[in-house]
C-alpha cells in the first residue's frame, strides 16, 4: 500500500472538461533540485534522472467525473511529459500516452472506460535519460469539446489497482 500526499500526486479531481486541444492536467514536478547526504539543496539540470531511485514507479490515473462529449466522436489520450518550462506545452517530450478513450456514449459505441471510478495504471519509463526539468500530464481532446470530466492522478511506488478512499480522520 502506498500513500498518496501533495509530494507524488499531480491532480486531484482535476476538469479534463476543455476544447479539442492539449491541455495541463493539475501540477507539475520540477525535478532539478536534489537533496545529497548533507541535505543541502543542489540546483542541477534535472536531465537523466532515474525517477525510482532504481525502483519502478506506476502512474495512476483515476476518474472522479465520468467523461462527457457531444454526440460526435470525441477523443482523449493522456500523457506524461516532461518539459523545459512549467507550461508544460512547449514543446513536451512524451514519455507515456494512454491508449486513446471516447465516451460510452459515443456513435462509435466505445466502452465507457472513462467512467467513475476506473483507473488506468501504467509503469513510468525508468531511467529514461531525456526527462527535462518539469514533468507533468496533458490531456489531449481530440475532435469534440467535453463538457464533464474529472481524474486524480499520482505516482508512487505500487501497482495496487483501485485505491480505498477514506473520509477525512477515518482511522482503525
Amino acid at each position: 500500500m502506498a500513500y498518496i500526499d501533495s509530494q507524488n500526486k499531480f491532480a486531484n479531481a482535476a476538469s479534463i472538461a476543455a476544447a479539442a486541444g492539449t491541455a495541463v492536467i493539475g501540477d507539475n514536478f520540477d525535478t532539478s533540485a536534489t537533496v545529497p547526504a548533507s541535505g543541502a539543496v543542489v540546483a542541477g539540470a534535472g536531465q537523466g534522472r532515474n525517477m525510482g531511485v532504481g525502483e519502478p514507479l506506476f502512474g495512476h490515473i483515476l476518474v472522479t467525473t465520468a467523461l462527457v462529449q457531444a454526440s460526435t466522436d470525441g477523443t482523449v489520450i493522456f500523457q506524461l511529459v516532461s518539459a523545459a518550462t512549467t507550461t508544460l506545452t512547449s514543446s513536451p517530450r512524451v514519455h507515456w500516452a494512454s491508449e486513446t478513450y471516447t465516451d460510452g456514449a459515443s456513435p462509435s459505441g466505445g466502452a465507457d472506460l472513462l467512467a467513475i471510478g476506473n483507473l488506468i495504471e501504467f509503469i513510468v519509463p525508468p531511467d529514461d535519460k531525456t526527462w527535462l526539468r518539469y514533468i507533468g500530464f496533458l490531456c489531449v481532446t481530440g475532435v469534440q469539446t467535453s463538457s464533464a470530466g474529472a481524474v486524480t492522478i499520482w505516482i508512487d511506488h505500487s501497482k495496487a489497482g483501485k485505491p480505498f478512499i477514506y473520509a477525512n480522520g477515518l482511522s482503525y
